[in-house]
């Protein structure tokens, strides 16, 4: 509608098709007199038009002719202004583009999936382009070569279909994804726990919540996350150190650990510093759960100085009173009977055979009949389950469910803090 839409002009032409092969209008109406119709034009009347002396082999300098507008390719004869003269026009509106593609020329290499991509817009006048990687092309692999690991005495608990396996005999440095084969279960009942299957193996890190110095055999602090993301006589390290958990305070949130594993050196670490996990532990699915119980086995670290009920005599009321360290940090103080160890929430069942470690201490001393004393045994021992912190120790099955026969420590008790029950 007006203004807008189109402006038609109208030529008259010969009712007759022209059939000269020579003609320009070969097979086209040849126009004739008047030519144009009509009197008003959408643009202003160009007075060169009217002038009979005009002629289209030469205009005036300050007029151009735009052929391609027309679809006059046809017409060899006219020039195309726009190959002799700049054509000048306004831009009046812009809209967003895309890029639908990109060619890499020269490929690189270090590449991952998901790694943004920053584009060099020197002399291009652009910028706020960016992208990321979607798709990699390796090179094509001329060798592949494979290697088997074998480790002994993997221990194997099982909750549902998941399984968690554990190195006994140090670390691994598998890798989640990888195939790996369990086999050589003596029991028929746990066969279900064999094949080969991918494991998945957990990164655990944290930073320390203090600064630690390079001195001492154990040190306590705390996190900047939960203590309980780190287990028991996990092996962690920072820096060039490794250290071994021994203890976790809950009610503190405060994590202990035994300094310089593995032939490492104890060194002096910042506040914040990065501390993770070296594994021992993966994990893998199984088609469906076993009958049998897989129970873990589980450590308990204690410090022999203040956790022991000491005393040769037997009696009721006989024991020792021991302080320690409970919620906020606050100093309070318990009894001990005699013939009973303090483990805060220990795992232990009533019966368990356990074994003992001194750590880096010394030895508990015991004595069956008060009077003859000597080093606690490494093997042969059984839990009696006095209740959730307190426990006593038999050296014979037969003596699980008789208090009596539990075994005396002497006052001469063990020094260090890593003594173990297991």
């Amino acid at each position: 509608e007006y203004p807008f839409g189109v402006y038609a002009y109208y030529v008259t032409v010969s009712p007759n098709i022209v059939a000269n092969a020579l003609s320009p209008f070969k097979n086209r109406r040849e126009p004739i007199f008047p030519y144009i119709v009509g009197d008003t034009y959408n643009s202003k009347l160009l007075q060169y038009n009217n002038d009979f002396s005009s002629t289209q082999d030469k205009l005036p300098e300050d007029l151009l002719r735009n052929t391609e507008k027309y679809n006059l390719a046809d017409y060899p004869s006219i020039a195309a202004s726009a190959k002799t003269k700049a054509s000048i026009a306004k831009i009046k509106n812009t809209q967003k583009g895309s890029v639908d593609s990109v060619k890499i020329v020269a490929g690189g290499s270090d590449y991952n999936i998901n790694d943004k991509l920053t584009f060099d817009n020197s002399n291009t006048d652009g910028f706020g382009s960016f992208g990321k990687v979607t798709e990699i092309v390796g090179v094509a692999a001329t060798v592949i070569t494979s290697a088997v690991q074998i480790k002994e005495r993997i221990e194997l608990f099982a909750d549902g279909k998941t399984v968690t396996g554990i190195v006994t005999s140090g670390l691994h440095d598998y890798e989640s994804g990888i195939p790996v084969q369990i086999s050589g279960i003596s029991s028929a009942i746990y066969s279900g726990l064999e094949g080969t299957y991918p494991i998945k193996v957990k990164f655990v890190r944290s930073g320390l919540g203090t600064s630690l110095l390079a001195s001492g055999l154990t040190t306590t602090i705390t996190l900047r996350d939960d203590i309980n993301i780190f287990d028991i006589n996990d092996i962690v390290q920072v820096g060039d150190e490794q250290m071994r958990v021994i203890e976790r305070d809950h009610l503190n949130q405060k994590i202990t650990f035994l300094r310089a594993q593995n032939g490492t050196t104890g060194a002096a670490h910042t506040d914040r510093a990065e501390i993770y996990r070296k594994e021992n532990k993966f994990t893998y699915e199984i088609d469906r759960p076993i009958d049998a119980p897989t129970p873990k086995n589980e450590l308990y670290y204690f410090d022999a100085t203040g956790n022991i009920g000491v005393g040769l005599t037997g009696g009721v009321g006989i024991g020792t009173t021991v302080s320690f360290v409970g919620a906020g940090n606050i100093s309070t103080t318990t009894f001990l009977p005699i013939k009973s160890i303090r483990l805060p929430g220990h795992p232990f069942v009533h019966g368990d055979p356990v074994t003992y470690t001194p750590g880096g201490g010394s030895k508990l001393l015991y004595s069956f009949d008060g009077s003859n004393t000597h080093f606690l045994p490494e093997t042969g021992l059984f839990v009696q389950k006095i209740n959730n912190d307190l426990i006593g120790i038999v050296t014979n099955a037969y003596q699980i469910d008789n208090k009596h026969d539990r075994v005396f420590f002497n006052g001469t008790i063990g020094i260090g803090n890593s003594h173990s029950f297991r």
